[in-house]
């Protein structure tokens, strides 16, 4: 009797206990999850802000003429027939391009005051349609002057339901004249969040303001109420808010873009599951104990501690122990296991504190080449191009050349540090840079110091901040110094040559002087693109290493997509 008695008990704090530390599981899991989705959304659609409000600065766009546009507001299904005229071929060839550099984007469309339309791709059916009647102009032309998100609608030609970015045109007497935007569809939504595995079988859905059901990967409730009258409050994490409804526990955090709030939704029965598969191994142990009390006496000690501590001992003192990221495994008791699980949360810990620090990193990057650009006299998204002619002409040579030992991490780390190059120019004064005609040799001299400038301060910031990733900053070290020197030996500030010069710089030397090339300067007017290539080509082998040389020329057009897309 005392045997089942101290059985059931045993049983049932057990069962309570993993049940809790399960659920604590959950809640600090599926936080991370929440929180890295909801700013992945919240990316997403700000990059989508920003490409709208580019869109609406494109010289097509702001043309006044709505003369040469299609009319839908008269159409006939049975006998309409698209004829373009050669300004509408142009806008919906820039639309086009906006869609193609934005996968995430399903449509791209401009509606003017006169009841024209035009979209990025044919519409798929040429119904009776008049843009200024849909919720979106209307949106638009209510908060002029921003770019805002409206509610799902569904298409008036297809089943799609989508989320608009709109933003209103004006004139210079703030009129509105048109309506520019990008749609995302809710299956594009929902693609993305059933990408994401979660613990326990647990799906994520995206809900409104209001309630309804933006994405999921239940089709049927796409644009549906999502039914939160049945979920009761069961605790909070932070902004976290943890409810029950019986069948599943819904883990919900608010989301500011779409305004709404981003649900994950975990079956209880699995949890349950997983509760009892946990207390069957707790109870057959216990009960083992209890029936085999001498064998466990002269074995525990071995079998329970000093085998597990061995394992484990093994594993921390194994080679590159410092940078594993796979978690104890070692079979023990209790108190060795609670030792692997604090050991393996820590590194969880220290994984998500890795990734909080490089998304930190990318921050000051790009606030600090937002700070080098400004104080140069280029005009345009420097920073966005010089990461992707970067990302061009790296990808490519790594392809062309294998043998370049140029890796796919290799070319991460030259994107994100790319538009820094040229940091150590903060350092020269604003009269030499700005300067509109010629310099004396006196100011050359400290125009060329800003690569030992740039270097100087990198390193010394490195020394202050402590040990990090080496090979890293020696690379971002090399890219600042060594992108004016030359393949022939002419170039600054050490006159290296050749192949002594490292790639990140050979790479970022070509990268320079077409950027340079192509953009207006306070004692000139930018060169053509084909000027550009040509001088590029011609410095072959004197200038330029003649391998990225010839990448280059296969890749040029995408240089110039990237130069007339980000003017």
């Amino acid at each position: 009797v005392c045997y089942v008695c101290v059985v059931i008990a045993l049983s049932s704090f057990g069962y309570y206990s993993i049940h809790k530390d399960i659920v604590n599981t959950l809640v600090q899991s599926y936080y991370g999850d929440l929180f890295n989705t909801t700013r992945e959304l919240e990316s997403l659609f700000a990059s989508i802000r920003n490409e709208v409000r580019l869109l609406s600065e494109h010289p097509l766009i702001t043309d006044r003429d709505d003369s040469s546009y299609t009319s839908f507001l008269d159409a006939d299904p049975a006998v309409f027939v698209y004829r373009y005229s050669e300004k509408e071929k142009a806008v919906i060839k820039a639309l086009s391009a906006y869609r193609r550099y934005n996968s995430s984007v399903n449509s791209v469309y401009m509606g003017r005051e006169n009841g024209s339309f035009v979209r990025s791709h044919p519409r798929s059916s040429p119904t009776r349609f008049d843009p200024r009647t849909r919720p979106w102009y209307r949106l638009a032309v209510a908060t002029p002057g921003i770019p805002v998100h409206t509610e799902a609608y569904a298409s008036v030609t297809s089943t799609d339901v989508n989320i608009g970015t709109v933003l209103a045109l004006q004139d210079e007497t703030g009129a509105v004249y048109g309506v520019v935007g990008m749609d995302i569809t809710l299956d594009e939504l929902s693609r993305r969040l059933n990408a994401k595995l979660l613990l326990y079988e647990g799906y994520l859905e995206l809900w409104d303001a209001n309630g309804k059901v933006l994405a999921s990967p239940d089709s049927n409730r796409l644009f549906m109420n999502g039914d939160d009258s049945r979920y009761r409050a069961v605790s909070s994490w932070h902004y976290m808010k943890v409810d029950s409804s019986g069948s599943f526990y819904r883990f919900g955090l608010p989301v500011s873009q779409p305004v709404g709030m981003l649900a994950a939704f975990v079956p209880q029965v699995r949890i349950r599951q997983e509760v009892l598969a946990r207390l069957a191994e707790k109870v057959i142990l216990v009960s083992l104990i209890f029936a085999v009390v001498f064998i466990v006496i002269v074995l525990s000690v071995r079998h329970a501690v000093i085998v597990p501590l061995e394992e484990i001992s093994r594993t921390l003192h194994a080679p590159d122990c410092s940078c594993r990221t796979d978690r104890l495994r070692v079979a023990a008791g209790k108190e060795i296991a609670g030792i692997e699980e604090q050991y393996n949360v820590l590194l969880s810990r220290m994984e998500s504190e890795k990734e909080e620090l490089r998304k930190l990193r990318l921050v000051i990057l790009s606030a600090l080449a937002d700070l080098s650009w400004k104080r140069d006299s280029e005009k345009g998204f420097n920073i966005v191009k010089s990461q992707k002619y970067m990302d061009i002409l790296a990808s490519a040579h790594m392809v062309l050349y294998p043998d370049s030992l140029l890796s796919a991490d290799d070319i991460t780390t030259l994107v994100q540090f790319a538009p820094l190059y040229d940091i150590g120019k903060i350092v020269i004064p604003d009269h030499i840079l700005g300067k509109p005609g010629g310099l004396t040799p006196e100011e050359f001299e400290e125009i060329k110091r800003h690569t030992s400038y740039g270097k100087e301060a990198v390193e010394r910031a490195a020394k202050e901040i402590g040990p990090g990733d080496a090979q890293m900053m020696q690379k971002f070290v090399q890219m600042i110094y060594s992108h004016h020197e030359h393949w022939d030996g002419s170039g600054y500030p050490e006159g290296l040559s050749g192949s002594s010069i490292p790639l990140n710089a050979r790479l970022m030397a070509i990268i320079d002087v077409y950027t340079a090339l192509t953009s207006d300067r306070s004692y000139r007017k930018a060169f053509t693109h084909e000027a550009a290539v040509a001088l590029i080509a011609k410095g072959s082998g004197t200038w330029f290493d003649p391998d990225l040389v010839d990448t280059f020329l296969t890749v040029e057009k995408r240089f110039q997509e990237v130069s007339l897309l980000y003017r």
